[in-house]
């Protein structure tokens, strides 16, 4: 998705704000699919807030002249870099990695996800759920289990 973000107008900002990625002059998505995936809110006020003090372009990552990015991959290495990264290790992948783990392991469907992904088979989205372990499989486990076997346990 990171990849296509670069040409990515301004979403639809309204009470359910929302990106469609949809093939077009100098993009297609991988299967050609076109997909709706939700903003979060916060994320939706600032990119309303953005485009207030950025009319000249609806892209969400214009170049100076409003137009296109063409080398989003070596800017997104720019700000790994300023983030404390190894630009020699990033790429946009990770991103959508990182969005597609965290999406799973915080509890939305992973059929919401596949489709957010536009992965046409589940067992590609299942390689994002590695198992937990440490304080997070501890805290799972409670939650999943710790009034039951409490309430069990004095009965």
């Amino acid at each position: 998705m990171l990849e296509q973000l670069r040409t990515v107008f301004i979403p639809n900002l309204g009470p359910n704000p929302t990106v469609k990625f949809h093939t077009k002059e100098g993009f297609r998505t991988k299967t050609g699919k076109s997909r709706v995936v939700p903003l979060e809110r916060s994320l939706a006020t600032k990119l309303t807030e953005w485009q207030a003090k950025n009319q000249s372009s609806r892209l969400v990552f214009p170049i100076a002249k409003g137009e296109v990015e063409g080398h989003f991959l070596r800017k997104m290495k720019e700000y790994a870099k300023k983030a404390g990264l190894k630009p020699t290790e990033f790429r946009l992948h990770k991103c959508r990695d990182t969005f597609a783990t965290w999406a799973l392991r915080r509890g939305l469907d992973i059929h919401t996800v596949q489709h957010w992904l536009g992965h046409a088979d589940i067992t590609m989205t299942q390689r994002y759920l590695a198992p937990e372990q440490g304080e997070h499989a501890q805290s799972q486990i409670n939650r999943a289990f710790g009034d039951t076997l409490a309430t069990s346990a004095t009965a």
